[in-house]
C-alpha cells in the first residue's frame, strides 16, 4: 500500500515537473510566461497598449465584486481526473474586461496543473458581462487578475 502511494506520488511529481518544464520551454520560445495551449484562439486579442492600467473606476462584476467568489464557487467544475489524483492548488488567472464589459484574453499567470489551469480558464470564460472600467468618464479596456483556489475536502 505504501509502495503504491509513493509510486502514485512520484508519477504526479514527474507529471508536474514535465508540465512546468514544457511551460518554461514554451515561455522561452515566445518570451511570454503564459501557457499558450490555454489561450483562447477564438476570442479577439486586445493589444497591450489598448489596456488601461490606471483607471478612475475599476470594472465591476454584476451585483458587485463581492459576487465573484460565489459565482466561481457555484459554477466551477473541479476536473474528476484532478480529484482522482488529489491535485489541489491556487491558479492565478488574468483577463481583460473590454470597454463593452466582455471578458477576453484569459490567461494563466501562475499555473498549478494543466487540469486545474484549464478549469480556471473555463470558469472565467463563463462569467457574465461586467460593467467596464472608466477613465476620464469613458469606458476602457482593463486587466483583471484573480486567484482561483482548488481544494479537496
Amino acid at each position: 500500500m505504501v509502495h503504491h502511494t509513493i509510486t502514485r506520488l512520484s508519477a504526479v511529481i514527474i507529471l508536474l515537473l514535465c508540465s512546468r518544464i514544457a511551460g518554461f520551454a514554451q515561455a522561452q520560445d515566445t518570451l511570454q510566461p503564459d501557457l499558450a495551449p490555454f489561450i483562447p484562439s477564438a476570442a479577439p486579442q486586445i493589444k497591450a497598449e489598448d489596456v488601461q492600467m490606471q483607471v478612475d473606476k475599476q470594472a465591476t462584476f454584476p451585483g458587485g465584486n463581492q459576487n465573484i467568489n460565489p459565482f466561481i464557487a457555484k459554477n466551477i467544475v473541479y476536473p474528476p481526473e484532478a480529484i482522482a489524483q488529489g491535485i489541489e492548488g491556487r491558479v492565478t488567472v488574468s483577463f481583460t474586461i473590454t470597454k463593452e464589459g466582455k471578458v477576453t484574453d484569459v490567461k494563466v499567470r501562475k499555473p498549478v496543473h494543466p487540469l486545474l489551469d484549464e478549469a480556471a480558464i473555463n470558469i472565467i470564460k463563463k462569467m457574465p458581462q461586467w460593467e467596464p472600467a472608466m477613465f476620464k468618464n469613458e469606458p476602457v479596456n482593463t486587466l483583471y487578475t484573480i486567484p482561483i483556489n482548488f481544494k479537496l475536502q
